[in-house]
């Protein structure tokens, strides 16, 4: 299925704003001093399935990301 460009733009910016909001979790998590991981676990939840926001456009770009590198792993 083709993507016109308008889907793979919104794909786009939901991922950039999906890798900022890790990096502000993360600066967040070194200026209280503990590690970010338990609030990319919250962010997870959040965004996740069933969460208060699903990300839905980029779940085709990341699932083909996914499969490409389980490939890519087995390749070498």
């Amino acid at each position: 299925m083709a993507l016109g460009h308008q889907d793979v733009s919104l794909v786009f910016i939901e991922l950039g704003a999906a890798v900022v909001g890790l990096a502000v979790l993360a600066r967040i998590a070194s200026r209280w001093g503990f590690s970010a991981i338990p609030l990319y676990l919250l962010a997870g939840l959040a965004f996740g399935n069933g969460g208060l926001a699903p990300l839905n456009f980029s779940k085709g770009f990341i699932g083909l990301g996914a499969r490409s590198a389980c490939s890519c792993s087995c390749l070498c």
